[in-house]
């Protein structure tokens, strides 16, 4: 009894491990781009706090130039806001570029600023796309942590024990 306790402790604690990395796709009219975003989900459970993007952005399966930089469209114009997206698509506010000074090589997705609706745009290197965004091309899931994985594997391991310990004792 003791054990199942413990195992159901451990299922629990795994599931409940917050992701700090999203995977992301977005569906265009002229392709796919898809990455993967590191951030903090904030207390509503939809909306993400973006701090870095994890790895290449993708057009089409092939990648692009590094993206280190992660800003949003409004500090161009002086605004400072917070990068953030929404898993339900709702808000998409992120210009991931290659370098500070040099915002011709990246992706963004803006709400409001650039051409005042929502809007993708990407430069050649990432499709070459600009057109209004809609929240039903967009997708994001939290990916779990190793952490996540090894607690949900000893999870699992443990339960199998316990069955096997259950079967002798019978």
């Amino acid at each position: 009894m003791k054990l199942a306790f413990a195992v159901a402790a451990l299922l629990l604690g795994a599931s409940s491990a917050q992701a700090a990395t999203f995977a992301f796709t977005y569906v265009s009219t002229g392709g796919t781009l898809t990455g993967r975003l590191t951030g903090t989900l904030l207390g509503d459970g939809n909306t993400v706090a973006i701090d870095g993007v994890a790895g290449p952005i993708r057009f089409d399966g092939v990648a692009g130039p590094a993206t280190p930089v992660v800003i949003t469209a409004s500090t161009l114009y002086g605004v400072e806001r917070a990068p953030t997206v929404t898993f339900d698509g709702a808000i998409l506010d992120f210009f991931a570029i290659t370098d500070p000074d040099n915002f011709e090589i990246g992706v963004l997705f803006d709400p409001d600023i650039v051409d005042f609706q929502p809007l993708v745009s990407t430069s050649p290197e990432f499709g070459n796309i600009r057109e209004p965004y809609e929240a039903g091309r967009w997708s994001l899931a939290a990916v779990p942590e190793p952490a996540t994985w090894g607690l949900m594997i000893a999870g699992f391991g443990l339960v199998g024990a316990a069955q096997r310990r259950r079967r002798l004792a019978i």
